[in-house]
């Protein structure tokens, strides 16, 4: 390959990332290269600051993109390049696939690697030690290798978890200590540990009240002061937003929706908390899980979310597989709670998933984890499951008994079963405490107490 055709590539890679630049898929591209890659100095420059704004959590634009080249001291003609590339993205549409382009870049970095390694190691191939020769040969296969594919993150050498816990302190961070969701049931907000990064997952069959939960969590997470993104594929603004008005202030959600309900000074109060904490980003059934994500990435940008609230799961088209007619119900369902996952740890949030149970379950049989739609990876993904299901086979009434068994509790206790008194006019959920399967939860905020005391891990 050409040095002309390399450049091209390198140029066509580095536009393609200003275009895509708030794509949530971007910063695993930026970092499958190193700035050693590139054959032209000025793109490494600016590859190097694609890399230092990313890491920083910041957005590349004209402005942050000209600062870091400074922070960088990169030369003056990466500075008119980038300003160039950006005038460039006006008048070009910037087209194909972001992975080819790396792929491009990749392979000509390997073939100049492997050409210049051959040249010295050819020259030295009779004088210098067979040893150190094979070293480099390794060295050299490895930087072959590495091009093009994604970093984990940088190595940690845990000085800061040993200097806390030799200190007597607890391990995580003060940040990390406290349940980022909450759902107004103190034997669940007490029992689940929610910290971030967590993937949750509500589980039920229809009528079980799956998204009555979810939307439950997203308003009294809310009043805590905690901002939350609402994904619907299946309710419109208005329906979600009246069962939000019923959970927030004890009224019938279908009164609210169809014939208005007399708001008091405290109901006033209290939607303008949960109005100003929460975000709603409705799709279609059969999105696809990278549009969703993207938009969740957005709003995390304009302000930090705790919260992600996802209705629900298999309605999602997977990220890499939309379109595949080779894949079957586990794949496509793996692809998402993996991203997911991912999403969660990276924003440092809770991720909350509603999920379809399967066949197998009948109504009021209590289910398990393997009666998850597509099961598989779900189990190995989720860090909290709820699986929610109703004592009576036909439920009817005003109120009903709903049962709701921690399945999955990383870091805390599970398998604890809570007996739920569900108000479906009311889209609201408490626990009622005649019996909870000789399960005792420990009292709402208890497992923050203890972490703050350096216990409860």
């Amino acid at each position: 390959m050409s040095h002309q055709i390399a450049i091209e590539s390198e140029a066509s890679l580095i536009l393609g990332v200003l275009d895509r630049r708030t794509d949530p898929e971007t910063q695993t591209i930026l970092s499958s290269l190193d700035p050693e890659s590139f054959l032209q100095v000025e793109h490494r420059s600016i590859w190097a600051a694609f890399q230092a704004i990313a890491e920083g959590g910041g957005i590349i634009d004209a402005w942050v993109l000209s600062r870091t080249l400074g922070k960088l001291k990169a030369p003056k003609s990466a500075q008119e390049l980038a300003n160039r590339y950006f005038l460039d993205l006006e008048t070009q549409f910037q087209t194909g696939d972001l992975k080819a382009r790396v792929d491009a870049v990749a392979e000509a970095y390997k073939r100049r690697t492997l050409a210049n390694a051959m040249a010295r190691l050819a020259e030295r191939a009779f004088s210098d030690d067979l040893k150190t020769l094979e070293v480099d040969f390794q060295e050299v296969a490895g930087k072959m290798a590495q091009a093009g594919t994604p970093r984990m993150r940088s190595a940690t050498d845990y000085a800061r978890q040993f200097e806390a816990f030799l200190s007597g302190q607890p391990i995580l961070p003060p940040e990390g200590r406290i349940n980022l969701s909450r759902f107004g049931i103190p034997g669940i907000d007490g029992a689940i540990v929610a910290n971030p990064g967590r993937l949750m997952v509500i589980g039920g069959l229809p009528s079980a009240g799956k998204t009555a939960m979810a939307i439950q969590a997203a308003v009294r997470t809310c009043q805590e002061g905690r901002r939350v993104a609402l994904g619907s594929l299946e309710m419109d603004e208005d329906e979600i937003s009246a069962r939000m008005v019923a959970t927030a202030c004890g009224v019938d959600s279908l009164h609210a929706l169809r014939r208005g309900v007399d708001a008091s000074p405290e109901n006033r109060a209290i939607l303008e908390q949960v109005r100003r904490n929460i975000v709603g980003i409705h799709g279609f059934s059969g999105d696809s899980w990278t549009s969703l994500e993207a938009a969740i990435h957005r709003e995390h940008r304009k302000s930090p979310l705790s919260l992600v609230v996802v209705d629900y799961l298999q309605l999602l088209e997977a990220p890499e597989i939309k379109g595949r007619r080779d894949t079957n119900e586990a794949q496509r369902i793996g692809e998402i709670t993996k991203s997911a996952k991912r999403l969660a740890q990276r924003l440092r949030c809770n991720v909350l998933m509603l999920s379809q149970f399967n066949r197998e379950v009948q109504e009021g049989q209590e289910p398990s984890l393997q009666h998850f739609l597509g099961s598989g990876q779900i189990e190995r993904d989720i860090d909290i499951a709820l699986l929610l299901w109703n004592t009576e086979k036909n439920p009817t009434g005003d109120r009903r008994t709903v049962m709701c068994r921690i399945a999955k509790n990383r870091g805390g206790a599970r398998f604890g079963k809570v007996r739920l008194s569900f108000n479906p006019a009311h889209n609201l959920f408490t626990e009622d405490i005649r019996d909870t399967d000789g399960f005792t939860p420990p009292p709402v905020g208890r497992w923050e107490e203890q972490a703050e005391l350096g216990g409860g891990l």
